[in-house]
């Protein structure tokens, strides 16, 4: 049985387990989005997955709230930066 952890978003993290994610289904539409610093976040089922390409590192999977809202991830889009953030170099 899965802990209550596994049911809550995981990030890769000191001390924090890690679920794997299903794969990408047909319902998932082929939604995929690549971040200006190459992370590639994409839909698998009711979740996202963030990865890293470079290093083939799972790093968060950010499953939907509740899976009465939508059986599928549909779209994926990374939010761009604001210009505070890029003024301070948080970015």
């Amino acid at each position: 049985m899965a802990s209550s952890a596994a049911s809550r978003s995981h990030c890769n993290g000191a001390g924090t387990a890690m679920m794997l994610p299903g794969p990408p289904g047909r319902g998932n539409g082929g939604c995929i989005d690549l971040s200006p610093s190459g992370l590639l976040a994409h839909g698998a089922g009711s979740s996202v997955v963030v990865t890293d390409p470079r290093s083939m590192q799972l790093l968060c999977i950010l499953p939907m709230p509740s899976p009465s809202l939508a059986s599928f991830v549909t779209a994926v889009r990374w939010a761009p930066p604001s210009v505070s953030s890029l003024a301070v170099g948080e970015w």
